[in-house]
């Protein structure tokens, strides 16, 4: 049986913060607040299948158009929830590997910014990546 891959590893380890979470609330209910936010921020990033959702750091993203699934896609594929690893594309080979014409930026507009920019999408005048900020 292969070793387990470090997103297993993650996984792993955030159902087991889950558990304690809710035994140290039965023990110490006026410490609970602090450690659902424990898990929130060690929780790992995942993606539905076909990449229509995405639950990242307790917040859970909803991508409506299959041009932002397919971007989420390519920069998945290059990130994979690796903590401390930035994989930056330049928009132009982007949007080629997701098969899509124009900006970045023309596909995220709506009446607000998306949620999942600044947060889980970062981009600046040259290049894109998913994971932490800088």
């Amino acid at each position: 049986m292969p070793a387990p891959s470090v997103v297993e590893k993650k996984i792993r380890y955030y159902k087991q913060l889950r558990e304690l979470e809710l035994i140290a609330a039965e023990i110490y209910p006026q410490d609970s607040s602090r450690l659902v936010l424990l898990r929130k921020s060690h929780e790992p990033v995942r993606f539905a299948p076909g990449f229509a959702t995405c639950r990242a750091w307790g917040v859970t993203y909803h991508f409506h158009t299959t041009a932002q699934r397919n971007i989420c896609r390519e920069l998945w594929k290059a990130w994979e929830g690796k903590t401390g690893y930035q994989a930056t594309i330049d928009h132009r080979t982007l949007m080629l590997r997701a098969g899509l014409d124009g900006k970045f930026s023309s596909y995220w507009r709506g009446k607000k910014e998306h949620p999942a920019l600044g947060v889980l999408i970062h981009h600046n005048a040259e290049v894109v990546w998913m994971g932490e900020e800088e």
